[in-house]
């Protein structure tokens, strides 16, 4: 089985917007959606629940999986409870509700509605049940601020129905509170917890993309209150909202980027509400991000960009005479970058933006209070892979490190600040048995400091403090949250029943539901870079045994990575390497040796075949043949003609007419001429099966005067024979094989697109006659 490409959405969701989501960055998409679950979209899998067919789908908006199957009398329509429970948590948030000083991280079951908290610090349960709330009405924005005016934040949630709802803690217990409603179906956008008039308390504002108004709601004598802000042009785009103080007056800004680059603030004068244009930045797109931060410590913010065709770094200033641009600095074009993290880590008491480039490389944009630069900072291998990368004061001296985890080891290293430069630093070792879907960093013990919090793919949270030998350890287990952007079903376990298998393309998890016995499970298979955009993705049986592994090739690196199961756990690894500056066609899975254990062929740019092949526990790279490229192949596919249970690729040359197929000998590869056709004529449609009953394969195909041509083998030569000729004035559609009758010979059918009759070639005691 395979797909001509296996691209992802990916967004990365940094630690900053799930923790405090105040600041809300442009989302970055480097890859391209190809497929995503609609709702009720349903995934054949042939034998599923032990069936000889079924039907397995997921229903987005009950949030069920359903089974459709035939008991041998009926279909049958059953909700497979134990499907439902998995993958219902909305992301987790690490908040400190309670005001204690300590953060908490608090989980919503989408399903139930029921809110959940892990406490890592509790005696008791560390795993607990605070709320309940309706599900008629999913959420679709949360954020966390003080809005209700205690000095505490709250979790704040606007749902669909226009509703404003939040979960706080008011001293005893944790408290639902419904605060406001806005117009339901309105175009809203730009929502943002924010300071506006500067007097400590939290207010909501959003946008009406379709008025193009701003409303605010604010808080005053214990009652919240929605008003009309401003009014922006409703034919422009806005977008890249952020909140931040660039006059430096204590009161926050709303400021939004318009798609013609304008960038325009809202703010509270004293008196009312203003709108100003700022700055224009070029509006081809080529920003990389934008953040805020107060670069040169002079107690006003200012907006910062990366420009990534020319590398050069922006920053929008707040001066006496107004807004001005200025040229911060300068990085590698070539380069490409991720992150811009940020945080004091020269300890100069001025902000630092922070980026790590594709080498490794470490780099701050700093300021000294007058002058701005870009500066090297350190490296870390770009051999292994690092994740979850976050700058934070970890061991609380005032200087910011630049913390991340080595997913080879699961080593947490840190870049410190030392009187010589900068030093890497090992803060923690954890395992490499789970790979983590969430981290999170604050106090969460009394008198322990920073230490970090993580839910990995099993379920399990665990924690840890930093130290150089510090492991982490158990706090509680939940049911893992199953997410996927690309589904597929495939044989995981061997069993002959098709299980379904995803691909979480924002995190690179690759996930699969295993139906066994004892009921449906989810399963962890492993991990892949979320970050290429994977070709060539094929399901089949390396080894041999029964259980279909996972194969993509990174087109960039030409790296073919996999998922398989050796001794029946989920492993993934790199397989082998195919020449990156070559491009591939008809890559496919095959059987060369008929020895049950299934390869990857290809062929490349300059005619030549290659295969992966596997071993058990290794894979390597193979040349085969070369095929002249210069002959045009056409008609390639896998078949076995001989019957003998070894495949063999089939090709056509549309130059010559020829049949050619590549094989194997018993100790090598080689390639033969089947027959030749008429090369003046064109052949296409070309299909697979037993067309004459011989109990082997045939290939047909149509030619551009109507005929139906068969290239089959007798058992002891390779014979060609018309079958019959169809009108070419007709427009055929729908192509295919199929045994309607029976008889052990698969008929030829299509169907016309004007007419929409199917018609068939079957065979009869003289040859084949066509069937309505």
């Amino acid at each position: 089985m395979a797909l001509d490409r296996f691209e992802f959405d990916v967004r990365f969701l940094t630690n900053r917007e799930r923790g405090a989501p105040r600041a809300i960055r442009s989302p970055s998409a480097p890859l391209s959606n190809v497929e995503l679950l609609e709702d009720r979209s349903l995934l054949s899998a042939t034998g599923f629940d032990a069936l000889d067919q079924g039907i397995l789908g997921y229903d987005e908006t009950s949030g069920e999986w359903l089974a459709l199957r035939y008991d041998g009398e009926s279909y049958t329509q059953d909700g497979l409870n134990d499907l439902n429970a998995v993958g219902r948590y909305a992301d987790p948030i690490s908040v400190d509700l309670n005001g204690d000083g300590r953060k908490e991280v608090y989980l919503r079951d989408t399903r139930s509605g029921n809110w959940y908290s892990i406490l890592p610090e509790s005696q008791t349960d560390k795993f607990q049940w605070i709320s309940s709330w309706t599900t008629n009405f999913p959420i679709t924005n949360t954020l966390v601020g003080d809005v209700n005016a205690d000095g505490r934040d709250e979790i704040i949630t606007f749902n669909s129905a226009g509703q404003w709802i939040s979960l706080s803690w008011n001293g005893t217990n944790y408290a639902t509170t419904s605060i406001q409603t806005w117009y339901p179906g309105t175009s809203w956008t730009g929502l943002q917890v924010i300071d506006i008039d500067g007097n400590g308390v939290d207010d909501l504002i959003g946008f009406d993309a379709s008025t193009g108004r701003w409303y605010g709601m604010t808080r005053a004598k214990g009652e919240h209150t929605t008003y009309r802000l401003a009014d922006w042009n409703p034919s422009m785009q806005y977008g890249s909202f952020l909140v931040g103080d660039l006059n430096g007056d204590g009161r926050e800004e709303l400021l939004a980027r318009d798609n013609t680059g304008s960038w325009w603030n809202l703010s509270w004068n004293g008196t009312g509400y203003q709108t100003e244009f700022m700055q224009g930045w070029d509006s081809s797109g080529n920003w990389r991000d934008f953040v805020i931060a107060d670069l040169n410590g002079d107690g006003r913010d200012e907006i910062i960009g990366h420009q990534t065709a020319t590398g050069k770094w922006w920053g929008l200033f707040k001066e006496s005479g107004g807004y001005v641009s200025k040229q911060l600095g300068t990085s590698d074009s070539n380069s490409t970058f991720e992150g811009m993290w940020l945080g004091d880590i020269s300890g100069d008491g001025r902000t630092d933006v922070i980026s790590r480039d594709n080498l490794g490389n470490f780099w701050a944009l700093s300021s000294n209070g007058s002058t701005s630069q870009v500066n090297f900072v350190k490296n870390w291998t770009s051999n292994a892979t690092w994740s979850d990368i976050r700058v934070i004061d970890y061991d609380g001296d005032g200087t910011a490190e630049i913390l991340g985890r080595n997913r080879g080891n699961g080593y947490w290293w840190t870049i410190d600040k030392v009187p010589t430069g900068y030093s890497n630093k090992l803060v923690a070792q954890w395992g490499t048995a789970g790979n983590y879907l969430y981290i999170f960093d604050g106090p969460f013990y009394a008198g322990n400091g920073i230490g970090l919090l993580g839910w990995d793919t099993y379920g399990d949270w665990w924690y840890s403090s930093l130290g150089s030998s510090t492991a982490n350890t158990h706090v509680a287990i939940v049911t893992p949250p199953f997410h996927a952007t690309q589904n597929y079903v495939a044989d995981l376990n061997g069993d002959g029943i098709q299980d379904l298998v995803g691909y979480d393309g924002e995190l690179g998890n690759w996930w699969g539901l295993i139906h066994d016995y004892s009921g449906t499970h989810n399963r962890y298979l492993g991990h892949w870079d979320p970050n290429i955009a994977w070709e060539n993705l094929l399901i089949l049986d390396f080894d041999g045994d029964g259980r279909q592994d996972l194969a993509a090739r990174d087109p960039v690196s030409g790296t073919w990575w996999g998922i398989y199961s050796p001794s029946k756990v989920f492993r993934s690894q790199k397989l082998t390497n195919w020449t990156p500056a070559n491009t591939y066609q008809n890559v496919m899975v095959i059987d060369l040796e008929g020895d049950g254990k299934q390869e990857i062929v290809g062929r490349n740019s300059s005619g030549t075949w290659w295969t992966v092949v596997g071993n058990g526990t290794t894979f390597t790279s193979k040349y085969l043949q070369g095929w002249t490229e210069s002959w045009a192949w056409k008609n390639v596919a896998v078949v076995d003609l001989e019957g003998d249970g070894k495949q063999e690729i089939l090709g056509q040359s549309e130059t010559r007419g020829e049949w050619w197929e590549l094989y194997w000998t018993g100790s090598g590869y080689t390639s033969r001429k089947l027959a030749t056709w008429d090369p003046q004529q064109t052949y296409g449609h070309l299909l697979l099966g037993d067309v004459n009953g011989d109990g082997r394969e045939d290939a047909a195909t149509r030619s551009s005067n109507g005929d139906w041509k068969l290239l089959s083998f007798d058992g002891t030569d390779y014979t060609s024979n018309v079958l019959f000729n169809w009108n070419t004035a007709v427009d055929w559609q729908h192509y295919s094989l199929a045994d309607l009758d029976g008889d052990g010979k698969a008929e030829i059918l299509a169907q016309e697109t004007d007419t929409h009759a199917w018609w068939g070639l079957f065979a009869n005691s003289t040859g084949y006659e066509n069937r309505l």
